[in-house]
């Protein structure tokens, strides 16, 4: 992942998030979901709103009331501790993804807890449900209220799509949600069949407007704001991370590896299919070998560094 930021006026409080993922098992797969997890406090975390707007795929944050913080003092106790807030000024933050391989964009937006057991404990690990727009324990999220209705059959993938300044409208605002807690969110990306070796390219931005009017603001601001971030070439100014193509050979092999690159590289690491570093090489140049003599058969990793920092990672098999 690389992240960078632009002083164009207009752009320069965006930042963007450039994430690659590549597929390196050995069978294809029917469904990829990647899960980005938000928990985007405006300052204090117990009076933030969201909500999506499915014609500009964004989904947006802001503070439930006028104020950030108590209304007396704009003071927030959270955890036993004062958190900083933004007073009477707490601005509207956006997220979308304005780039991504498979032309898609957020497919769904998930809360990591029900607002009908905000006690709950959190999970430190989530489950397929939330990366498809579904409840923890299963039930689709319905339009209306809250979201949660096991009854309804009215189902979406995205809560809250209705503008907070549309009192007509499906919204935090407009439900007045009084859900004192941390909002956490699952913003997916997903669903597409992957094969071997594939590489899904994504951008993401997250946009902060300033001078936004509350309760219930307007959106158009963060809108029209996602608009001018699109206009940043991100494409094709993706940084290049990845160290021209390599080969191993032999690969199975009983003894020693011989690794060929297209451009030299200064160290390399050796890892299990768990992550854990088995060995570390200094190196220099374009052709090395690696003695495997002391490891036992198995799948093994192999990740090679040049100058610059770029990487490219290998699967290695010792027999």
């Amino acid at each position: 992942m690389s992240a960078y930021a632009t002083n164009k006026p207009g752009l320069e409080k965006n930042t963007y998030y450039d994430l690659r993922v590549i597929y390196k098992g050995d069978e294809s797969l029917q469904e990829l979901y990647v899960g980005l997890f938000l928990n985007a406090d405006i300052g204090c975390p117990t009076d933030d709103y969201f909500g999506f707007d499915k014609a500009s795929n964004l989904l947006y944050f802001y503070n439930q009331d006028v104020v950030d913080g108590s209304l007396t003092d704009s003071t927030c106790l959270y955890g036993g501790n004062y958190i900083p807030t933004y007073g009477s000024h707490p601005p509207l933050l956006g997220v979308s993804i304005i780039d991504h391989s498979h032309n898609l964009g957020i497919t769904a937006t998930t809360l990591s807890q029900r607002f009908s057991d905000p006690t709950a404990p959190r999970l430190d690990v989530y489950n397929l449900n939330e990366f498809e727009g579904l409840w923890l324990d299963g039930t689709p999220q319905t339009i209306g209220g809250d979201g949660y209705n096991p009854s309804s059959t009215d189902t979406t993938t995205y809560l809250f799509t209705d503008p907070p300044n549309d009192s007509n409208g499906w919204s935090m605002c407009a439900e007045d949600i009084d859900y004192l807690n941390d909002i956490s969110l699952i913003l997916t990306n997903g669903g597409y069949p992957v094969e071997q070796d594939k590489i899904i390219d994504l951008t993401y931005v997250l946009i902060i407007v300033d001078d936004v009017a509350l309760p219930c603001p307007d959106i158009t601001p963060v809108i029209d704001a996602l608009s001018m971030a699109k206009e940043l070439p991100v494409s094709n100014q993706r940084i290049n991370t990845k160290v021209a193509s390599a080969s191993v050979s032999p690969n199975p092999t009983k003894d020693q590896w011989n690794v060929i690159l297209q451009e030299s590289v200064n160290r390399a690491t050796i890892t299990d299919i768990n992550g854990k570093v088995l060995k570390t090489l200094a190196l220099q140049g374009k052709q090395f070998n690696i003695d495997s003599s002391d490891l036992p058969s198995g799948l093994y990793i192999l990740q090679v560094v040049n100058n610059g920092g770029r990487t490219t990672s290998l699967k290695l098999i010792k027999s």
